[in-house]
Parts: structure tokens; C-alpha cells; sequence
């Protein structure tokens, strides 16, 4: 089985905010891997209202995106607008660490350790000669006053 991931680290500004249209969040252990799906989610956490980059630590794959997302940094007047291809599942993961000046967003094809949940969701068995493509496009622009 095989999956992709791509995983850029964004500037942390106070203000900046992240959007994505997502139905449910992989919480996870002590050791950072995914124990329980719920499609609750903490008051911080929520993505479909805007999500403050900065916080307390979220290392977690969401789930039910459409692979479309944006982060809004209001003090530079600047937004990126995130659009991924994917197949009939859709994840993103969202790194919000404690002690860095930049976060974590990243479109993936699956959930961390998808190797080992039941199911092995979003992940693809690929035969001789078969390809998994998986791409991303950024869009920034800047907002008017």
C-alpha cells in the first residue's frame, strides 16, 4: 500500500488563521499515533471556523476535507488559498507545535500510521507499473484594504 504526503511549515503570525472543510479529527495517543475518530471537536480545533495557529499543541489528521483550504495572515494582508486532487477519501493534517515560530498544514492521501488502522484508510495498492499522483496547488494573494 502506498500514500503521499506533503508537508510545508508556514510562517506563525498572532493573527493567522486556518480554514478547511472538515467532518472529523483523528485524536491520538501519548505516543502522537491515532487511537479514536470523532467528528467532535475540541473549541480550538475546529478548521471550519478558522483555526488560530497558534495555541496549544495539535499533531492530528483530519478527516472529510474536500481538498480545499486557506490560511489568512490578516497582519500582512496576505491569504493562501490551498487546492489538492485526491481521490474518493481526503485528509490533511494539521501541526500546530508548541515552541516554533511556523506551523504545519499538509494535504495527505491518507492518516498517520494508516498502515496499522483497520482498514488501512486512503491508502492505495499499487501493481507493476501503476503511478499514485498527488498534487497541490498555492495560490496566494493579497487582500485589499
Amino acid at each position: 500500500p502506498y500514500g503521499v504526503g506533503i508537508h510545508p511549515w508556514f510562517l506563525r503570525t498572532p493573527k493567522a488563521r486556518l480554514y478547511a472543510a472538515v467532518d472529523g479529527v483523528w485524536l491520538a495517543g501519548a505516543d502522537l499515533l491515532p487511537t479514536l475518530h470523532t467528528r467532535e471537536f475540541l473549541p480550538t480545533w475546529d478548521l471550519r471556523d478558522g483555526a488560530s495557529v497558534n495555541g496549544t499543541l495539535i499533531d492530528n489528521t483530519f478527516t472529510g476535507w474536500p481538498g480545499t483550504a486557506w490560511i489568512e495572515w490578516p497582519e500582512h494582508r496576505l491569504r493562501l488559498d490551498i487546492h489538492t486532487t485526491h481521490t474518493s477519501e481526503a485528509y490533511c493534517h494539521f501541526y500546530r507545535p508548541l515552541d516554533r515560530d511556523t506551523f504545519c498544514f499538509e494535504p495527505t492521501s491518507h492518516p498517520i500510521n494508516a498502515f496499522h488502522l483497520p482498514g488501512q484508510p486512503g491508502l492505495r495498492t499499487l501493481h507493476q507499473g501503476e503511478s499514485l499522483t498527488f498534487a497541490v496547488q498555492w495560490r496566494p494573494t493579497l487582500a485589499a484594504h
